[in-house]
């Protein structure tokens, strides 16, 4: 059976679970036999992903935080957002994280400090957090919103190996193992990355929802002044789309790529509110 396969009867495992168990009644306990026999094969899944990033003296307990999250979040998946695979990878990686950071945190000393800062870690990148399914609860509602959007854009424009290869990314995970995912050559998973990031960062700097014009004209500023600026076609272009229209409307066909890569370029630079 190919991966496609397996994860498409995965998926429709998740659907059928989901609608017994909305059911209730006798269909409650159809449900709960069918959502361990769906664990059982996702455990497996999971325990090669958790086995990138994790020690082994880690792993088991890793797994388990990454079943748990994956259990507690089945509710909340969407097939319209995105696949199956995507989703689970999405929270185990995050699950692996989280508990690699507690460990990181308690060995220097900073877990139950009585006057310690609970928010003291540093801040992670803009685009890094997008990922993030479980954003600190301080949170302001209109970061949480923009972020939500972002990630709103990642799964309408990439397709499924590129929405993998950026969930990845942002996540800091090295090329060598996003190519392990997707079973491709690291050369590939460059590529992937790189063409994701373009079309993320033009869906981003299109929507008006989510950057306001100061925030991008002051980061367009940064990148002008950096040592990597915008070409002189890029800017005008970049202008033309995002400065110049009230509306932000896309580029003609054959400007798209200079278009993408001058996004990226400028989205570096912006910053948190």
């Amino acid at each position: 059976m190919s991966r496609e396969e397996v994860w498409h009867q995965l998926e429709q495992m998740v659907l059928e679970v989901k609608e017994l168990l909305r059911a209730g009644g006798d269909k409650q306990a159809e449900g709960e036999r069918l959502m361990d026999v769906l664990f059982h094969r996702l455990g497996p899944h999971v325990a090669r992903w958790v086995s990138w990033k994790v020690p082994p003296y880690l792993r088991e307990d890793a797994i388990q935080e990454a079943l748990q999250a994956l259990y507690l979040g089945l509710d909340t998946y969407d097939p319209a957002k995105g696949t199956l695979e995507s989703w689970a990878f999405t929270v185990t990686i995050h699950a692996a994280y989280r508990l690699l950071k507690h460990e990181y945190r308690k060995n220097r000393g900073e877990i139950l400090v009585p006057n310690g800062d609970p928010h003291q870690e540093e801040e992670a990148d803009w685009l890094e957090q997008v990922a993030d399914p479980d954003e600190p609860l301080d949170m302001n509602t209109d970061l949480r919103l923009r972020l939500q959007a972002i990630f709103s854009i990642a799964s309408q424009v990439l397709n499924v190996d590129e929405l993998q290869t950026w969930q990845a990314w942002v996540q800091d995970i090295p090329y060598e193992e996003i190519a392990t995912l997707l079973n491709i050559r690291v050369d590939l998973a460059r590529q992937l990355v790189r063409r994701a990031r373009q079309k993320v960062a033009a869906g981003v700097m299109l929507n008006t929802t989510i950057l306001d014009r100061a925030q991008i004209e002051f980061a367009l500023k940064r990148c002008m002044a950096s040592d990597d600026p915008l070409t002189p076609e890029e800017l005008a272009i970049f202008r033309q789309c995002v400065l110049n229209s009230p509306e932000r409307m896309p580029p003609p066909y054959r400007q798209i790529e200079r278009f993408r890569e001058a996004c990226v370029k400028v989205l570096r630079y912006i910053t948190n509110p």
